[in-house]
């Protein structure tokens, strides 16, 4: 009598709880969602300031004067131009950020993240790396490349010698540092919120901040100090290594902080599939 030689299937190996392929897919996934934003977003920023510095430049009284002042301040990291560009690079992150999580909190459309195959960790991470470093990463790029063109018209225009301008200086890693920690808030909003993410998260930044302040100023005038005291003592807090260093502890805390409740609360979506 023949028996059927039964066959006993072999222990499966569990995915991995975190897969940088996983993540590098996500980030290519969020990525086609959002680029027609961002191509249009900087095409509109840039058109308008190329425009703006022709125009200035073809009715200056003295073209090569103001062509020439004109190259130099897109050199200089501290000029108005250069600044205005980096608050453009920060609430345009805000904003793309924002709306990452928007089809998500939509009936019709939030399948789609139900879906992926990757685990809450893993698309929370992508979302992260997309909106902060990739972003910051492209942004300076994109505006490199504008300042390097807007400097070589000008410099043609001035008759000058071009200076190839820097990628990113010293003082632009403030800026950066200052997207990192806000970028947390609205990652969290874009989360947490379900309708008017950019303008909710705005309004708790605002607020936060402002609660923060009334408290440390309160303890401080509770210790007897007043309350232009804590302003004259800024520059010597600013110099003091040891301030500085509980500074930017206490920001790297608060971010972490924020990303965990983001992450807590997108785990509370049983996005997972």
């Amino acid at each position: 009598m023949n028996t059927a030689a039964t066959t006993q299937p072999g222990p499966t190996t569990p995915n991995p709880p975190f897969s940088l392929l996983k993540i590098r897919l996500l980030i290519r996934w969020y990525f086609t969602d959002q680029k027609r934003l961002w191509l249009f977003t900087a095409l509109l920023f840039g058109g308008i300031v190329s425009l703006l510095t022709l125009i200035a430049a073809i009715f200056a009284s003295d073209t090569t004067a103001f062509s020439s002042n004109a190259a130099e301040m897109y050199v200089r990291s501290d000029s108005v131009r250069w600044q205005l560009s980096l608050s453009f690079y920060a609430l345009a992150g805000y904003y793309f950020t924002s709306r990452l999580f928007q089809a998500m909190h939509r009936p019709e459309s939030g399948w789609q993240l139900l879906m992926l195959p990757a685990s809450a960790a893993e698309k929370f991470a992508a979302a992260w790396l997309l909106t902060a470093p990739v972003y910051t990463l492209a942004a300076f790029l994109f505006l490199w490349l504008l300042k390097f063109l807007l400097m070589l018209m000008l410099n043609v225009i001035a008759g000058t010698a071009f200076v190839v301008p820097a990628l990113i200086s010293v003082p632009d890693l403030n800026m950066v540092q200052s997207y990192f920690f806000w970028h947390a808030i609205f990652l969290w909003g874009a989360v947490f919120f379900k309708s008017h993410h950019f303008l909710k998260a705005a309004n708790t930044a605002v607020a936060s901040s402002l609660l923060v302040f009334l408290l440390f100023i309160g303890g401080w005038m509770l210790t007897g100090n007043s309350f232009i005291s804590f302003f004259t003592m800024l520059p010597e807090f600013r110099e003091s290594g040891r301030v500085m260093a509980l500074w930017y502890t206490m920001r790297i805390a608060v971010v972490l902080f924020v990303l965990w409740l983001g992450y807590n609360r997108f785990t509370q979506t049983q996005l997972n599939p």
